[in-house]
């Protein structure tokens, strides 16, 4: 867990909704998680990016996975010559691009346990749908 700082930064961050958007698209920020979270929609579905430290990060991610998803028009936070890395990613599926997403998130369990891209991969997809859920008015 957070050390005191980060139940300091929950005290003051009581009012006001629960999770608020930031100026990125594609990212919000968890209260609970403390994190900016990275989301992008993909045929219907909300698929889940990663939980980052910062705002910057996660917008950095959902560029990614926009540009993986949706070609080099698509919207992005900041400018396509920062994404000189997505080429060499051009040969792994949708599937894998975002595992590799997740990855590099924050909430990625670091270790060698087999099972935890396992439980990573649950974990993102509950909650996607929750997301989802939460996300109906």
């Amino acid at each position: 867990g957070g050390g005191p700082a980060a139940s300091a930064a929950a005290k003051k961050s009581r009012r006001g909704p629960r999770s608020r958007s930031s100026q990125y698209r594609g990212v919000t920020f968890y209260r609970r998680t403390g994190r900016w979270e990275s989301h992008i929609w993909d045929c219907g579905k909300q698929v889940y990016l990663g939980g980052f430290d910062t705002a910057h990060a996660a917008a950095r991610a959902y560029d990614r996975a926009a540009i993986k998803f949706r070609g080099m028009e698509a919207d992005i936070n900041f400018s396509l010559e920062d994404y000189d890395d997505i080429k060499q990613m051009g040969n792994l599926t949708k599937e894998e691009f975002v595992h590799v997403l997740r990855r590099q998130s924050t909430g990625f369990p670091r270790g060698s346990s087999k099972y935890r891209g396992v439980t990573l991969h649950k974990c993102g997809r509950w909650e996607a749908r929750m997301g989802q859920f939460l996300g109906k008015k």
